[in-house]
């Protein structure tokens, strides 16, 4: 194994873990939920319909611009970094407020709409490194799938 790519695989389980211990949280979930009793049904759950979701996008996004700032020294694990950015920017908005049914197909399009982009605007470091791509679009599809289903939501 290539010692300089170790860092790759290190970067994504670490904001795999931050953003999915921040994605759970109770405290950032109520910024973007709001559960209700409707009838008989004893919790409807609503997404983003009250100003304070872009408060909760912010707290989720912020991890990974500190991780950015870290890491702005080193050039390949920078353009990883840059990488994961850009994926949050897209794919977060799209697991949080989605709905449980069609959160999938939504965090898959953003997903796809985050590597084109990602792949297009860093092409010379993706042309000889596309596993890395790869490694982060699984990562974020993970994660927007979590924010999407919202298992412990009810």
């Amino acid at each position: 194994m290539d010692l300089r790519k170790l860092p790759f695989p290190v970067y994504s389980l670490l904001v795999l873990i931050v953003e999915l211990f921040l994605g759970t949280s109770w405290k950032i979930v109520d910024l973007y939920m709001k559960t209700e009793r409707i009838g008989g049904v004893p919790c409807v759950a609503f997404y983003c319909i009250e100003p304070s979701w872009v408060l909760a996008l912010a707290v989720l996004l912020s991890p990974l611009l500190l991780g950015y700032l870290f890491v702005e020294r080193w050039d390949s694990l920078r353009e990883h970094a840059k990488t994961h950015l850009l994926f949050g920017l897209l794919v977060l908005p799209a697991g949080m407020c989605s709905l449980s049914s069609g959160g999938f197909l939504g965090v898959l399009y953003s997903n796809v709409l985050a590597a084109g982009l990602a792949y297009y605007l860093q092409d010379e470091h993706y042309r000889r490194n596309l596993p890395g791509l790869a490694l982060v679009s699984v990562t974020w599809l993970f994660i927007g799938c979590v924010l999407a289903l919202k298992p412990w939501a009810c």
